[in-house]
């Protein structure tokens, strides 16, 4: 079981909020999550689940 904590920002730049060890440059760990961009430049979303192997890479985004 992962351990909890508020806000952490490691000294590589990763940043975990409700994650104590945030894996990739900004982990949130059991939360819900806003992603904006002002210039429409997005690079990509993964998304995923700790509980088991399936990883989902979106590289574009399509607003309907």
């Amino acid at each position: 079981k992962k351990k909890k904590k508020a806000l952490t920002i490691l000294n590589d730049g990763k940043v975990g909020i409700g994650i104590a060890s945030p894996e990739q440059e900004l982990h949130v760990y059991q939360g819900t999550t806003k992603l904006e961009s002002t210039d429409g430049n997005d690079v990509s979303l993964q998304l995923g689940r700790s509980d088991n192997s399936n990883l989902w890479n979106l590289t574009t985004l399509v607003m309907i």
